[in-house]
């Protein structure tokens, strides 16, 4: 699913039935950022506590642990939540 917002970004999301997701905020356009939480066992975050579940943290090389909740039900909460705050924060 994509999802465009209001400040000219866009999000996309990707959920499997398997338990797999990606959730990725673009900016690239607007300031160079990307966020992404996904579960991708990728090795080279395995030192990442929350492996490997992890989140990309305005680009792709910076990879900080997760907070995204397990249950799906409230993973795209989580998501849209993050999202509207750090908008929140930048119009201020």
């Amino acid at each position: 699913m994509r999802i465009e917002l209001i400040d000219g970004s866009f999000a996309d999301v990707w959920i499997s039935i398997s338990g797999k997701y990606s959730f990725h905020w673009d900016r690239l356009e607007i300031d160079g950022t990307i966020y992404r939480f996904d579960n991708a066992p990728h090795k080279v975050w395995a030192d990442v506590a929350t492996f490997p579940h992890h989140f990309h943290n305005k680009n792709e090389k910076t990879v900080i642990e997760s907070d995204m909740p397990s249950k799906p039900d409230m993973q795209m909460k989580h998501f849209m939540n993050f999202i509207r705050k750090k908008i929140l924060q930048q119009l201020n």
